[in-house]
C-alpha cells in the first residue's frame, strides 16, 4: 500500500506543480492520516508542517479517484459568508478555534461538509494543552468538533514536553496504541549552551561584554539598547520590535521579559543571555532558539542565581546542579511517547574530540555545552568559549 500511496503523491506533486522533495516524516504523516490513524507531529520550526494538511484533500482525492483541479482555500472570519464556505468546495479551510468554535460554524460543518472532510487539523497544537506556555481556553473547546467531523485528527507542533502530549492526547481522546507518532528531536546543534552558577557579582560576570561610552543623550529614535516587558506602551513595542528586526537597525540589544519574542522570527539574533534560571525546559529551550536562525553558530548564556533556581521546575534545577551534559539534560523533556532513542545514541556517540585539531578545538564536544567542553582533552580547547565565540 505504501508504493501505491509514493507513486500517487508523486503524481500530486507534478499535478500542482509543487517543485518541493518531501522529508520521510512528511511522507509518514500524509500516509498515516490516509490509512485513517490519529497523527501526532512534533516537527521543528521550519521543517514544512504546513505542506502535509495542504497536500492531503489533494492525496486524498487522487487516491479515491476523484478529479480535483485547483488547491483553494479560505479562512472563516466575521465577514465570511456562510453560503461562501457551504457552497464552495475549499480543499482547505482555516479557522481560530475562537471561530471554529462559533455555533455558526460548528452548523455548516455538521450539516453541509461533515462528507467531505478528510482530516481535522490542530497547528500549534501545544496551545491546548494547560502546561504549555501559550494555552488558549478556546483551543480545548475545539476538540468537541470530532464528534461533528468524525474523521481523524492531525496534531502539529514544534513544540511538546511528554507531560504536554499526555495531555492533549487526553483532550483529543487518543489512544496510544492507535496513534502515529511522528517526530524529530527539536536539536538546536549550531548553539552552544553556556550554564553558570550565578556568584552574583554581577558586573564581573558580563566583563566579556564589549565596553562602550555614550556621549550626550540620544534621542527615542537613536537607542541602541531598549527594554521590553508587559507594561511597555503599544507604540513602544512595535517601534522596539520593527528596529530589532532591521538587520542594521538601530536597536542592537533588547533586555526583556518573556513578554517579547514568542512568535518572532529574528535571523541574525548571535547571543541570547537568560538573567537567572526560566522557570522550565521549555521556557529555556523557546528562548535559546531564538538566537541562531539563520544557521550561524549562536551561544546562550545563563547565570543561575539562587533566588531563580528556587521558582524552577525540577528538571530545570537538575540541569544546573548534576552538572551533566546540558542538551541531553534538556532534550530529554522533549523525548515523547512513540519517539525512537536512536538520536539520543547518536548524539552521545558524537561527543568526542580526536584530539589532532590545528586550531582552537571544534569537536563536538566543544560545541555542545559549557559541561561538555570541560570535559575534552584537547590541548588546543577553547578555555573560555564564549570569549572565543565573540572573537
Amino acid at each position: 500500500m505504501e508504493e501505491i500511496y509514493k507513486r500517487t503523491l508523486a503524481k500530486v506533486l507534478t499535478k500542482f506543480k509543487f517543485e518541493i522533495k518531501l522529508k520521510e516524516e512528511q511522507q509518514s504523516v500524509l500516509f498515516s492520516i490516509l490509512e485513517k490513524k490519529d497523527v501526532f507531529a512534533l516537527l521543528p520550526t521550519g521543517f514544512g508542517k504546513s505542506m502535509t494538511y495542504i497536500l492531503m484533500p489533494l492525496l486524498a482525492d487522487e487516491v479515491d479517484f476523484l478529479e480535483q483541479h485547483d488547491v483553494s482555500s479560505i479562512a472563516l472570519m466575521d465577514t465570511t459568508q456562510v453560503k461562501d464556505v457551504a457552497d464552495k468546495h475549499y480543499s482547505v479551510i482555516f479557522a481560530s478555534p475562537e471561530a471554529a468554535i462559533h455555533q455558526r460554524w460548528r452548523k455548516v460543518l455538521r450539516d453541509w461538509l461533515k462528507p467531505r472532510v478528510c482530516v481535522l487539523v490542530f497547528d500549534e497544537a501545544h496551545c491546548i494543552s494547560s502546561w504549555g506556555l501559550d494555552f488558549r481556553p478556546a483551543y480545548r473547546k475545539v476538540a468537541g468538533l470530532q464528534s461533528v467531523i468524525n474523521t481523524c485528527t492531525l496534531v502539529l507542533t514544534a513544540t511538546a514536553t511528554r507531560k504536554i502530549q499526555e495531555d492533549i492526547y487526553m483532550t483529543l481522546g487518543f489512544e496510544s496504541d492507535n496513534t502515529k507518532v511522528v517526530a524529530v528531536l527539536p536539536d538546536r546543534p549550531n548553539i552552544f549552551l553556556n550554564m553558570k552558577n550565578s556568584t552574583e557579582k554581577f558586573e564581573e560576570e558580563l566583563d566579556w561584554m564589549d565596553r562602550f561610552f555614550v556621549h550626550g543623550m540620544p534621542s527615542l529614535e537613536n537607542r541602541r539598547i531598549e527594554m521590553y516587558h508587559a507594561n511597555t506602551d503599544e507604540e513602544s513595542k512595535s517601534r522596539i520590535l520593527t528596529e530589532f528586526l532591521k538587520p542594521s537597525g538601530n536597536v542592537q540589544v533588547v533586555i526583556s521579559t518573556v513578554a517579547f519574542g514568542m512568535g518572532i522570527n529574528i535571523p541574525d539574533v548571535d547571543i541570547v543571555v537568560h538573567w537567572g534560571l526560566p522557570t522550565s525546559c521549555l521556557s529555556y529551550w523557546q528562548e535559546v532558539g531564538r538566537c541562531a536562525r539563520d544557521s550561524r553558530v549562536g551561544h546562550a548564556v545563563c547565570y543561575g542565581f539562587k533566588r531563580s533556581v528556587s521558582k524552577c521546575e525540577d528538571e530545570m534545577k537538575d540541569i544546573i546542579k548534576l552538572n551533566s551534559c546540558v542538551r541531553l539534560s534538556v532534550l530529554k523533556n522533549f523525548h515523547l511517547r512513540g519517539m525512537s532513542t536512536s538520536d539520543f545514541d547518536t548524539m552521545k556517540e558524537n561527543i568526542i574530540c580526536n584530539g589532532d585539531c590545528e586550531e582552537v578545538c571544534n569537536c563536538k564536544k566543544c560545541k555542545c555545552c559549557s559541561v561538555c567542553s570541560n570535559l575534552c582533552n584537547c590541548p588546543r580547547r577553547s578555555k573560555d568559549h564564549l570569549l572565543s565565540f565573540l572573537t
